[in-house]
């Protein structure tokens, strides 16, 4: 009789069929493990770093809630803050901004625009032009874009960042708006280029005057279903409207703008939830009320939050699914992360967002799903002290 309990354990992948681990296994990793695993052997570095099994990923990436990324900026910084969500809040990764390793501390580096895997990032050295940069902050690499200046009169510049899936490219549109006089009372020009990452290059799309009533744009623009949103604020014969403008990119032109789902509000901001534009709307002055909106056929509201912190702001995210569909929020005024628990209206604390030495707190926040795609250049981490 043999002694069965001196058999050896079989290793967990050794009775796994070499298909199902690179086809079925690999992929639903998050990129940290898949780049640690490139060191197994040749033919897994071989694998991991194909065409078709990065596409394999990123497919498997968009279709789950997890292996995402939440990047922080800072003023007065040269680095951004990388949390996953798959990891402790309290444990964010530190880049270092493209090309800020010899610039001193009057550099001014921004996060303009975001889409899926990528970050487009701004770059202001001083007594330089910007200059802008394609990064994947997973593989921890960018890809430098070609210089387009901007005149010396305009009122603001603005961009964002899609994928054209008709042509499998990743697209830039920068919208500038240049005064035509010194009080802008004839109105403005919106300039309107699109570059192109399979190119390489820019081209102008649409120039157009726009009256004197389009006077502010408020934060970031967002691509959505084909859509560039903006939030624009004009003014009438002394009153002031909010709504959305939106920029068709395969027509490649201006169209309708969007109301907003509550005018009743006292102050907006547009965002973009799980891929849906969201509106948030602050129901009164020095109040913790929220609603927010999710754009669907139409406005469908998809929770109020009601937390009692007077003049502190809280500011959405991302949201996970699951047993508790909480939403991760950025307190504004303060240092921290929460997860909102909408059904209890409960707020509890995560992480917090203070770096050590840091003078100044979180400037803006994107959300980025991780990915192998690998640009030529490579982010700097920054130096221990």
């Amino acid at each position: 009789m043999g002694n069965m309990g001196s058999s050896e354990k079989t290793p967990p992948l050794a009775n796994i069929p070499d298909d199902i681990i690179h086809s079925c296994i690999l992929p639903r990793l998050p990129v940290k493990s898949l780049l640690r695993f490139k060191c197994v052997s040749k033919s897994w570095q071989t694998l991991i770093s194909s065409p078709d099994f990065i596409r394999l990923h990123n497919r498997h990436a968009h279709s789950s809630d997890t292996n995402r990324l939440i990047i922080f900026t800072y003023q007065s910084s040269t680095y951004f803050h990388i949390y996953n969500l798959d990891s402790p809040l309290d444990r964010p990764s530190i880049l270092r901004y493209p090309k800020t390793e010899t610039l001193n501390s009057s550099v001014v580096a921004t996060i303009v625009a975001s889409c899926e895997f990528f970050l487009l990032i701004l770059v202001k050295p001083f007594r330089d032009s910007c200059k802008l940069f394609l990064t994947n902050p997973s593989t921890r690499s960018y890809h430098e874009i070609p210089r387009q200046n901007s005149p010396l009169n305009f009122i603001f510049v603005k961009f964002g960042l899609y994928h054209d899936k008709a042509n499998d490219d990743y697209k830039i549109i920068r919208i500038i708006s240049v005064s035509d006089n010194e009080d802008n009372r004839s109105g403005c020009t919106w300039e309107t280029m699109i570059y192109s990452f399979k190119t390489n290059s820019w081209r102008l799309v649409e120039r157009k005057l726009k009256p004197s009533t389009f006077y502010n744009v408020k934060l970031n623009a967002f691509v959505v279903n084909n859509l560039l949103h903006i939030l624009l604020t004009t003014i009438n014969h002394g009153n002031e409207n909010v709504r959305i403008g939106c920029f068709d990119i395969q027509a490649e032109q201006w169209t309708n703008d969007i109301p907003l789902p509550d005018y009743s509000m006292y102050k907006y901001r547009l965002l973009v939830l799980d891929g849906s534009l969201c509106v948030l709307g602050n129901e009164g002055f020095r109040t913790g009320a929220y609603s927010v909106w999710v754009m669907k056929d139409g406005w469908v509201k998809l929770m109020s939050m009601d937390i009692n912190y007077v003049f502190y702001e809280y500011y959405p995210i991302t949201y996970r699914t699951g047993s508790r569909h909480e939403l991760l929020c950025k307190r504004g005024g303060y240092y921290g992360l929460y997860w909102y628990n909408p059904r209890d209206k409960v707020a509890t604390y995560a992480a917090s967002n203070e770096i050590a030495g840091a003078e100044s707190r979180y400037r803006l926040e994107h959300v980025c799903i991780g990915s192998l795609v690998t640009f030529a250049n490579k982010l700097q981490l920054p130096k221990t002290r």
